[in-house]
């Protein structure tokens, strides 16, 4: 790696209480790039699940995945996705790599590509229902229109992928989670009360609904743009605790005088406070969470991209938050995890012919 900068990290305040931080300016870190074959940085979407120092990359223009490793600075291999005539692929983002292949998801579909296949095996719709318990559920998100452009990568918990369940009846809200294999069986159903607050939350927040779902090695997460809370699922027991670490901006809930109760309200959710990725650090122990702090621009300008206005929020495996750190401007808000340290994506304006990225090795916790 080269261009040593005197950049900062969020997590040099791991130990301490403070909360109304700027990134610090005094840990090793290093900023480094990487060539890609065409001039569309700006249409390359990294994804944050990762298997060891590999991460994959979709490349929009190409319609490709591209496996990177980090560590070596360099693109180990690409993949240009085909189609089948059974099976149409197309455009999405949400990468999962696995052992021997990778999931790649659309908004209404996911794919299996087994290792060094450009063409699928086999494929699951995410437009159907699922009975459980003589009830019918939705397995994909019906009339829901994410804060983000960008599709999240799949979350896996003990080699199962986890996917969110939705009621069969307007407004569609979120109604539990499921486990689905690498054959794409429908393993375990786990349909989740979430209580009056947090459904008339949902009702009021509509656009901010969509649930965000991670994992560690025993539980999995659900956590909602509006609301501090997490959910805490063990999918083995099926019981369930929820927890509330507040953000730097929001404690509970997000400001609801933006809001009127079952209108879709496309300025307040572009400009308002929100919460983001929840993400598990496996090698520190911690869980970084994205937030975007109120931001109501009367230009027009959009801010529900994933750089500008946005904090990390570092919580410890008791969710006590143990800071709020403001990224960068030119910092894509979404933590890439390895042994190592941790990577930041970072904006392309200069050379559209790289990636670039920011590493940060030093976290003393």
């Amino acid at each position: 790696m080269k261009n040593q900068l005197v950049l900062s990290l969020i997590l040099l305040m791991l130990g301490c209480k403070q909360d109304n931080q700027t990134l610090p300016q005094n840990l090793d870190s290093s900023e480094f790039s990487i060539p890609i074959p065409d001039h569309f940085s700006n249409a390359y979407v990294v994804s944050s699940d990762n298997a060891g120092n590999l991460f994959g990359g979709y490349f929009l223009q190409n319609n490709s995945l591209d496996m990177i490793d980090l560590e070596k600075a360099e693109i180990v291999g690409q993949i240009k996705m085909q189609s089948s005539i059974s099976e149409v692929v197309t455009q999405g983002g949400g990468i999962t790599l696995l052992e021997d292949g990778f999931m790649y998801k659309t908004h209404n579909r996911i794919f299996y590509f087994p290792e060094n296949q450009n063409e699928p095996s086999r494929s699951y719709s995410l437009d159907d229902e699922i009975l459980f318990n003589g009830k019918s559920y939705f397995n994909g998100v019906k009339g829901i229109i994410s804060v983000l452009n960008d599709i999240p990568p799949i979350s896996i918990f003990q080699d199962k992928m986890v996917l969110p369940l939705f009621h069969t009846t307007k407004p569609f809200h979120f109604a539990g989670i499921y486990l689905l294999d690498k054959d794409f069986e429908v393993s375990k159903v786990i349909p989740i009360d979430l209580g009056e607050k947090l459904r008339e939350q949902m009702i009021l927040f509509e656009g901010l609904h969509h649930p965000q779902i991670s994992t560690d090695q025993d539980f999995v997460f659900i956590s909602f743009p509006f609301s501090s809370k997490v959910i805490i699922i063990d999918p083995e027991s099926g019981e369930m605790s929820i927890k509330s670490t507040p953000g730097k901006y929001v404690s509970d809930q997000i400001d609801p005088s933006n809001f009127t109760k079952g209108e879709y309200k496309a300025r307040s959710i572009r400009y308002s406070a929100q919460f983001w990725d929840l993400v598990w650090d496996p090698y520190r122990k911690v869980f970084y969470r994205i937030e975007k702090e109120e931001h109501f621009d009367e230009n027009g300008e959009r801010v529900n991209t994933r750089r500008g206005d946005h904090w990390i929020n570092i919580i410890d495996s008791n969710w006590k938050a143990l800071g709020h750190f403001k990224l960068p401007n030119d910092h894509f808000s979404r933590p890439y995890i390895t042994e190592k340290g941790i990577y930041f994506q970072r904006a392309n304006s200069d050379n559209e012919t790289e990636l670039r990225f920011a590493f940060y090795s030093s976290l003393p916790i």
